[in-house]
């Protein structure tokens, strides 16, 4: 009895184990199939411009024919051809470039005679007519005179003029008067100046000062100071009379008012009308303007001096 139970119980064991491997053979290839299913493999999708299989599965078109319309070539040759017939019908210029064959002379333009006549017409009125001269586009001015009789003995003919000091010298006029009147007494009587002396003190003054004038006159020459009074001896208190009149410019004595620097007592008017007649520039404040009527009255007195614009 043994023995029967212990071969049921190996028969039992080996029946198990038998379908023990089974059973895994069967779960492996079910989990190998589940995972087969659940795999996904990626393809690359190619394009359909880099496909060729899709590009030779299109149709082929055929090529377009441009009408000789829209053809640029065709306009072209037909515009030189147009271009080469107006030339050969103008003046018999040559058609193409002639390679190969002789080159035609060409033929000289030939102009009628009734257009040749009016040309030559023409230049022959151009070269008998009168000459126009230009007019000045600077003209002077109604008060601009080319002579005038002279107001005092060391004044010239020409407006704002005055005699140099070598001819002063030469006609023995060593003092230079005028009318004035003061201010404080109202006494009115004729007052001089030395020539020499005078003169003497504003060129040194102008040479003392050139570099500081900035092409400006003054303080001491824009408000001067007035003589004294030899009746009442009151200082700054003289003051020579005027032309009221702004015509009557002409009349200004500028060498007496230039040795007692009192050219700061004329108007803006009378100042331009000096370097109107003496071709200085004459626009611009009255600073300007007063320095140069004293440098260009300078001038008139010693040409030789140092009384250009610096």
């Amino acid at each position: 009895m043994l023995d029967g139970f212990s071969f049921t119980r190996q028969q039992e064991e080996e029946e198990a184990m038998v379908l023990g491997s089974s059973f895994l053979d069967n779960n492996s290839s079910t989990v190998r199939r589940q995972q087969q299913q659940h795999e996904v493999i990626e393809t690359p999708v190619i394009p359909p411009f880099f496909n060729s299989t899709v590009r030779s599965q299109q149709p082929q078109h055929e090529a377009l024919e441009i009408p000789p319309f829209f053809n640029s070539d065709g306009r072209s040759r037909g515009r030189a051809r147009r271009r080469r017939q107006e030339q050969q019908a103008i003046g018999g210029v040559p058609s193409g470039l002639n390679i190969g064959r002789q080159q035609q002379p060409q033929q000289p333009i030939v102009v009628p005679p009734p257009v040749l006549n009016a040309v030559r017409q023409q230049q022959q009125r151009h070269a008998h007519a009168p000459q126009r001269s230009r007019t000045r586009r600077n003209r002077p001015s109604s008060n601009a005179r080319a002579d005038i009789i002279p107001p005092y003995p060391w004044a010239t003919n020409r407006p704002a003029g005055v005699h140099s000091l070598e001819y002063l010298r030469s006609r023995n006029i060593t003092r230079i008067t005028h009318e004035v009147i003061c201010r404080m007494c109202n006494e009115q009587f004729t007052y001089e100046f030395n020539l020499e002396e005078k003169f003497r003190e504003v060129s040194q003054f102008i040479y003392n000062n050139k570099d500081n004038f900035l092409h400006r006159a003054p303080n001491c020459w824009r408000t001067p100071e007035l003589p004294t009074c030899t009746h009442c001896e009151q200082p700054n208190s003289l003051k020579p009379l005027m032309p009221e009149n702004k015509n009557e410019s002409e009349k200004v004595n500028w060498l007496f008012l230039l040795l007692g620097q009192l050219l700061g007592l004329c108007t803006l008017e009378q100042l331009k009308y000096f370097c109107q007649h003496t071709k200085n520039h004459r626009t611009g404040a009255k600073d300007r303007v007063l320095f140069l009527t004293y440098l260009g009255l300078c001038k008139q007195v010693d040409p030789m001096g140092p009384y250009d614009l610096f």
